[in-house]
């Protein structure tokens, strides 16, 4: 299980920002386009783990004794997660529904601050997963 974690907890943030960024660089390159098309439909979920990851990585850099690192994970994490899972958030919370066709999560729209932080939020989530990387190594 220990492994598993120190796979995962740079994965998280740098799979989470590709998807903030993702209309961004299917615009610069465009061969990402198939890529993009195959992870879009779980941005939703993959949101929803993000946030719960960095609720997790903020408990425990707050429990083991404040560490700086492990909390700006767990922010970006958060905060990103709660950006990408909106559409899935609100689509059970709320029944958010349209007439006569099926709503993705991801044609659910964000507000505008939502929307006006995602893109720094993602870069922010890459940064975070390649230091993660760097520091500690995947085991």
């Amino acid at each position: 299980m220990g492994n598993l974690l120190y796979i995962l907890s740079p994965l998280i943030p740098i799979i989470g920002g590709i998807l903030a960024l993702s209309n961004w660089i299917v615009q610069k390159i465009p061969s990402a386009q198939g890529v993009v098309k195959w992870i879009k439909p779980y941005t939703g979920w993959i949101g929803v783990v993000m946030f719960i990851w960095g609720v997790k990585e903020i408990y425990f850099s707050i429990g083991e004794g404040f560490n700086i690192f492990w909390f700006l994970t767990g922010l970006s994490d958060l905060l990103l997660g709660f950006i990408l899972g909106f559409g899935l958030i609100s689509k059970y919370s709320s029944g958010v529904t349209t007439t006569g066709t099926t709503t993705t999560t991801a044609e659910v729209k964000k507000p505008g601050m939502m929307a006006l932080a995602q893109m720094p939020l993602g870069i922010f989530a890459i940064i975070m997963g390649i230091i993660y990387i760097i520091k500690f190594g995947i085991h």
